[in-house]
């Protein structure tokens, strides 16, 4: 604007012989900043600059009086101070005095910041400070870095709601294995004639009872998962529900398994399981969390394995023979504190609530031989159920009424907001941005899970725990 003007007053001088054209030179930037700054400083310091104008000292109340404030040759308001003798350059030694509610002053910083590669609040201050003396420089400065959309992507994390209710599967008492818990976990390889071939673990975990049954798939087709299910089924009754991951979380952990289990016909399988009268419900992609009644099982699974056949290579009847004695192992595990005194009963274990011992080669207890009839010994076999189904109510239940994390409340993801995914396989900075079209709640009203749609249309179901919020819809509190 400046060069035009100066362009205007050559044209009515000297005709179009001497225009000043090309890049601007760092002389006219000097210029042009000297004049930004002057009308910025006469919107905020009119009073003191009258004052230091006319002779005399700026008021007593005035702001910035401390900092001994002078006009310089260009009209500047500067900062005094008492570094006049200090080895600074005069623009170090005097910076230009901003107020801090003037835009300029605003876009100043988050110039400085950008320059020191979005360095911290001290830095970007530091970098200012070497011409500009900015008021209430430290706290504008981190509410320009707060602003900083690019400061915001890399910092910004999820807000996770607080930790839910245990659901209503967890607490039912109708028989074990009624709501279960579906995940794969593998490859093992085994030995068939000349060649090596590779079979996976299929585990289904009690939600109530943390029972675990183990069973050996041979592929990981649609039908090698159904005829798992079917000798399931076949030894530990139907249950009432099945909860599994979901896609390719169905397992955590090895790529080729989570590429084969996506490709899982999950129409099939759902509409198998209904004509039997099962629901089978999945977790919404991304939040092992929620599935973590079985991800912890799988874990122990495979730490046994590991102990027990190394790198062995064995054949599938003894493989499906280590199964059978892992899953027995991890049905005796105490559910309950383990008492040192002699005189309290043993720990309950999930055998107690199966078999009615802690161990299958133990006796649930003694008995007479007045009491061999049938109706006694159903009566009795009954008693001894009921009786560690009450242990299970007293001893461990209370155990999870603690919440270990996730205890406060945060603000619900609202539709319209603007978020970034957390996705594993991207670096923070390079997150995908998306918005929420649509939320799903809990029980307890909290949201856990929205429906985000990204930049190029495709549609995206996460946990709010893979949720980070970048802008907030306005007009919503999220509540």
């Amino acid at each position: 604007m400046i060069r035009f003007i100066q362009n205007l007053q050559l044209r009515r001088e000297a005709g179009n012989q001497q225009l000043m054209t090309g890049p601007l030179s760092a002389a006219e930037l000097e210029t042009a900043e000297a004049v930004i700054v002057r009308e910025a400083q006469n919107r905020h310091f009119e009073h003191e600059i009258r004052s230091l104008s006319a002779g005399s000292l700026v008021h007593r109340s005035s702001r910035i009086r401390n900092l001994s404030p002078f006009l310089d040759n260009a009209g500047i308001l500067r900062v005094g101070g008492r570094l006049g003798n200090a080895p600074l350059p005069f623009a170090s030694r005097h910076p230009a005095l901003l107020a801090s509610e003037d835009q300029v002053t605003h876009l100043i910083i988050a110039d400085a910041h950008q320059q020191v590669f979005h360095s911290g609040m001290e830095r970007t201050l530091t970098e200012v400070r070497q011409h500009y003396w900015p008021c209430r420089g430290r706290s504008l400065v981190k509410h320009v870095i707060h602003k900083c959309q690019q400061c915001k992507r890399r910092r910004c994390g999820p807000r996770i709601p607080r930790m839910a209710d245990l659901p209503a599967s967890r607490f039912d008492e109708t028989r074990a294995f009624n709501t279960v818990g579906i995940d794969y976990f593998g490859p093992m390889e085994v030995k068939r004639l000349r060649k090596i071939e590779k079979r996976y673990g299929v585990l289904f975990t009690c939600c109530a009872t943390r029972a675990v049954h183990l069973e050996l798939a041979h592929s990981l087709d649609t039908d090698s998962f159904l005829l798992a299910l079917r000798r399931f089924i076949a030894r530990r009754g139907k249950p009432k529900l099945l909860l599994s991951d979901n896609g390719t979380n169905f397992v955590g952990g090895e790529r080729e398994l989570r590429e084969s289990l996506a490709e899982l016909n999950q129409s099939r399988i759902t509409d198998e399981l209904s004509q039997k009268g099962i629901e089978w419900k999945f977790l919404p992609p991304g939040a092992p969390h929620m599935g973590g009644v079985w991800e912890r099982l799988v874990g122990s699974v495979k730490r046994a394995m590991k102990m027990v056949v190394g790198n062995s290579c064995l054949t599938d009847e003894v493989l499906h023979t280590v199964l059978t004695e892992v899953e027995s192992m991890l049905n005796g595990r105490p559910l309950t504190y383990i008492s040192i005194d002699g005189r309290d009963l043993d720990p309950l274990t999930p055998n107690h609530l199966l078999l009615g011992c802690a161990n299958a080669n133990l006796s649930p207890g003694r008995f007479q031989d007045k009491e061999v009839n049938s109706r006694k010994r159903w009566r009795q076999a009954q008693t001894i159920a009921d009786h560690f189904w009450r242990r299970w109510r007293r001893e461990y239940l209370p155990s999870l009424m603690a919440r270990s994390k996730w205890q406060e409340d945060t603000r619900n993801v609202t539709v319209g907001d603007v978020v970034l995914m957390a996705e594993e396989s991207a670096p923070r900075g390079f997150w995908p941005l998306a918005r929420v079209t649509e939320v799903y709640t809990g029980e307890d009203g909290r949201v856990r899970s929205a429906e985000l749609k990204t930049a190029s249309g495709a549609i995206y179901h996460r946990p709010v725990t893979k949720i980070c919020v970048l802008e907030e819809v306005e007009g919503c509190d999220g509540e």
